[in-house]
Formats: C-alpha cells, sequence, structure tokens
C-alpha cells in the first residue's frame, strides 16, 4: 500500500453533497487534498475542492477529515496549487465524515 508524507497532493474519497453523503462510503467522490500530518497508516486530510468551501470568519475554509490509504490515491491530474497553504494555521472547519 502506498504511504504519503505530509504536504502530499492526493485525491481523497469524500462526498461532494449531502445526497453523496448519505449513499455508500465507497461511491463517494475522488476529490482533491492536502496531506496534513499522519500517524501509522490514518491520515489527516485537508480537502481542497470550491464546492466545499465556506466563508468563515472572512476567510475561506475547507473541510479536514481522516482516512486510512485505503481511501486516498495519488493525485492524477496535476499539481494542486499551494493558495489554501495559510488554511493549515488552524483556519480550517473540521468535519469528521
Amino acid at each position: 500500500m502506498t504511504t504519503y508524507t505530509d504536504d502530499s497532493s492526493i485525491e481523497v474519497r469524500f462526498p461532494k453533497d449531502k445526497a453523496e453523503e448519505q449513499g455508500p462510503r465507497e461511491n463517494w467522490s475522488w476529490l482533491p487534498g492536502v496531506i496534513v500530518s499522519s500517524c501509522e497508516d490514518e491520515y489527516q486530510v485537508l480537502v481542497e475542492d470550491e464546492r466545499l468551501g465556506i466563508i468563515e470568519g472572512g476567510e475561506m475554509t475547507y473541510p479536514l477529515c481522516f482516512r486510512d490509504a485505503s481511501e486516498i490515491r495519488p493525485f492524477t491530474r496535476g499539481r494542486l496549487s499551494q493558495k489554501n497553504v495559510g488554511l493549515l494555521d488552524g483556519a480550517v472547519r473540521i468535519s469528521l465524515l
């Protein structure tokens, strides 16, 4: 199984909307993200999808989630922009989906 380092651009299974959230997890979309941290075989991921961003305190924030390696894959559509790096300083919304 692939291992990922912090700041790796990846794709992660995450529901893009409420309808998808109610369906089977294996049918969730593959969305762009960045590994924030890891512990053994679990990863904390910042999901960088514009559809999921919310404005909070005047800043755009994105969800965080925890996933094991089976729900993460290498990013296949090119390198993610680093525009959201500042969000890693605690300005992200936490979601435990």
